[in-house]
């Protein structure tokens, strides 16, 4: 006589003649051991499990269709760098919503570092100008200023490099073009020159082929 199993269908469970067989045997045999069955004694129990997990995705928040369309706000002249946010931000799938908190983040603490770069530089230039009190003041940016005109005619992306990482308002660069420019006026306005007057041989030069900076305190 045939074997006539009877399921449950409240609880998933086979009744037979080899008596009853709960729903996790019924499984293959690389699922049934999984620990994540073990806390379902019935296949009703796992099934609104299953539709509870998939109401709770359908509402969780989505990256948006496209990265132009996240909602940043951003300072003038940053918008390479929104983008870039933004396309890292729609592939690792953040809604709206989180990259804005994010970006807020970031933006909170870029503002924040620069605050204290500047007020550290403004710190290192009223010490400086302690230092360089009185007349000396006056005559090292002269000096300074001096060395600046050089380097815009023979060395342009020294001056713009100074630009972009701010350097003149860092007070171990003013210091540095001073002496550059006191060096200038020490040696008749010739800088690239070995001696004063006389053209660079080439003896001076670099590997590159670009003059030195000679400066008459450098002779011994």
């Amino acid at each position: 006589m045939a074997d006539e199993s009877i399921v449950d269908p409240g609880t998933g469970n086979t009744e037979g003649a080899g008596g009853t067989k709960t729903w996790h045997e019924g499984l293959p045999e690389d699922l049934r051991a999984n620990e994540a069955f073990k806390g379902f004694t019935d296949l009703g129990g796992l099934a609104k499990a299953y539709l509870g997990a998939q109401d709770t995705l359908s509402k969780a928040p989505k990256a948006p269709e496209k990265p132009d369309m996240y909602e940043l706000q951003t300072p003038e002249g940053d918008e390479a760098l929104k983008a870039s946010f933004a396309e890292t931000a729609h592939k690792n799938g953040l809604s709206n919503d989180q990259a804005k908190a994010l970006w807020g983040t970031l933006q909170g603490e870029a503002t924040r570092l620069s605050q204290a770069r500047q007020s550290e530089e403004a710190q290192s230039l009223a010490k400086l100008k302690t230092e360089w009190s009185g007349k000396a003041w006056d005559e090292n940016v002269a000096l300074a200023q001096k060395a600046e005109v050089m380097l815009k005619r023979d060395q342009p992306e020294v001056i713009e490099a100074a630009k972009k990482y701010g350097l003149g308002n860092q007070a171990w660069f003013v210091k540095f073009l001073a002496f550059m420019g006191k060096g200038i006026a020490e040696d008749g306005g010739s800088i690239l020159f070995g001696q004063s007057g006389k053209k660079d041989t080439g003896s001076q030069r670099t590997i590159g082929g670009t003059p030195m900076l000679r400066f008459p305190s450098m002779e011994k």
